[in-house]
């Protein structure tokens, strides 16, 4: 490499003079993969406010397959790493890891953009990509747990009826369990989420989990964990969720 590049770049004046591509226009003879040196490319990546960023990505085509891979890492793991087969037309999304610049929904619609570009019909992932995000309990987990819209679905991702059923009913179970069923049990995790969160929700334990959010998330991790670990009331149906979600396949149409 003649010139020695940053994995990531502020996009502002100095900056957008650096060749790189922008997944959210038309591609031309001005907004192409130009190679900063062999198999790396910059791409530009979505505003969040006032602020934007350039990554640069190594993009290499090997068996009739493209491999789109973030030199921007978190832990080591690639921020994004996306693999088009160009047989079929489909997109498959191998990792995402938040980073300093873009959380994961920053870096899902990213994703998305980049594979409308490419003319990508549809894009597959299982929960694996997230495993990073929140320290391996799944954004899936914790959604079905507060009772909303998985967080693929939230993308227009699905998957098989027969198994998003069978969470909803595992979900239904975890609300019928009370505070009673825990009246045996001493528990660091538990007392603590049960004086912060108890004064509101003090039947119905698992009823929690709709106060939950990124800032107070140990809280309910630890609570998860425990349960778990320890065999307390709820674990099976909790296992049986962990089970089926690390197991899905889920489906986006984009053609």
């Amino acid at each position: 490499m003649s010139k020695k590049y940053l994995s990531a770049y502020n996009y502002n004046i100095e900056t957008k003079e650096i060749p790189h591509w922008d997944p959210w226009k038309i591609q031309n003879n001005s907004n192409i993969l130009v190679e900063i040196c062999p198999n790396h490319y910059f791409i530009l990546g979505p505003k969040i406010g006032e602020k934007r960023y350039i990554w640069l990505f190594k993009i290499v085509s090997s068996n009739n397959e493209l491999y789109i891979i973030s030199l921007k890492t978190n832990n080591d793991n690639p921020c994004i790493e996306i693999v088009i087969k160009r047989a079929t037309n489909i997109g498959y999304i191998k990792s995402i890891n938040k980073s300093d610049e873009y959380d994961g929904n920053s870096l899902m619609n990213w994703i998305l953009q980049i594979f409308h570009a490419f003319n990508v019909k549809s894009c597959i992932l299982t929960d694996e990509p997230y495993k990073n995000i929140t320290a391996y309990i799944s954004p899936i987990f914790i959604t079905l747990l507060r009772g909303k819209r998985t967080y693929y679905e939230k993308y227009g991702f699905k998957s098989d009826n027969g198994r998003t059923s069978k969470l909803k009913n595992l979900h239904n179970e975890l609300l019928k369990i009370t505070w009673d069923d825990f009246k045996d049990i001493q528990s660091i995790y538990m007392n603590r989420i049960r004086d912060k969160y108890g004064f509101v929700y003090q039947n119905f334990p698992y009823l929690i989990f709709q106060e939950f959010n990124e800032s107070d998330c140990k809280i309910f991790y630890d609570f998860i964990s425990d349960v778990i670990l320890n065999k307390y009331p709820g674990h099976n149906q909790l296992r049986e969720i962990q089970t089926l979600i690390s197991k899905s396949i889920w489906e986006k149409k984009l053609i």
